[in-house]
């Protein structure tokens, strides 16, 4: 099932670089997912800095934006700890509810 994601959620995000509140870069958004329902954006895919591509997903209810881009209130060891995402597949159920219980102690 195709979900249309709201240009406003493309521009706010999609291609933004994304900072750690204390500073530090921590990557760009490379893909935003959508609930499949409404097609509100959930997650947004970061590209990790680094010599191996390496992609995670942050919830769009933990990103501010700023006058250099997006925001994160979390260290870059705490987002290369979660989950790992994969470009170009859709998110599994069990995938979601991994994502979620991670954040929410984080």
């Amino acid at each position: 099932m195709a979900v249309r994601i709201p240009d406003m959620a493309i521009r706010n995000y999609l291609g933004h670089e994304v900072h750690s509140t204390a500073g530090p870069l921590l990557g760009h958004v490379v893909d935003i997912l959508a609930d499949a329902r409404s097609g509100t954006a959930q997650w947004v895919v970061v590209s990790l800095r680094g010599f191996l591509p390496r992609h995670r997903a942050l919830p769009c209810a933990l990103v501010l934006r700023t006058a250099g881009g997006l925001g994160v209130p979390v260290s870059r060891r705490t987002l290369r700890d979660s989950p790992q995402i994969r470009l170009g597949t859709a998110m599994t159920a069990r995938q979601e509810l991994d994502l979620h219980a991670y954040w929410i102690g984080h």
